[in-house]
């Protein structure tokens, strides 16, 4: 994650360093992203069952997230952020697999669409 990725600028160049502060912006816009149009109340209004829970549950977890991204202050506090993203993460991935796909009507597109943003993550992070 752009957090997991800034621990290490900030281990050599301090939390206020440049590029620290870029991966947590990036990592602050993705969660706006995610809970403005992915999660906005028109989406998640259209969902049922278990497709409806995960995404209260990320809702919640992204709201949650959001307060440890901004109460960075030291390179501390950035290693619990990213780890917690970490561990959201991997639960959600675990939800959103256990869900059967005939109970959920976008979990293919949605699966996809992880397939994909974890692809662009291994290209960026192997042209750095």
């Amino acid at each position: 994650s752009a957090l997991s990725e800034g621990i290490r600028f900030a281990r050599e160049k301090g939390i206020k360093g440049r590029e620290v502060m870029r991966r947590i912006r990036i990592a602050l816009d993705e969660l706006n992203v995610m809970e403005r149009i992915d999660l906005a109340p028109e989406e998640t209004a259209k969902l049922k069952g278990a497709e409806k829970e995960l995404a209260d549950w990320t809702l919640k977890q992204s709201r949650e997230l959001r307060h440890a991204i901004t109460a960075i202050r030291d390179v501390e506090t950035m290693e619990q952020a990213a780890a917690r993203a970490s561990g959201i993460t991997e639960e959600f991935m675990g939800r959103l697999w256990s869900i059967p796909e005939e109970e959920c009507a976008t979990c293919g597109e949605v699966r996809e669409r992880l397939r994909e943003f974890i692809e662009r993550r291994r290209t960026e992070r192997s042209g750095e």
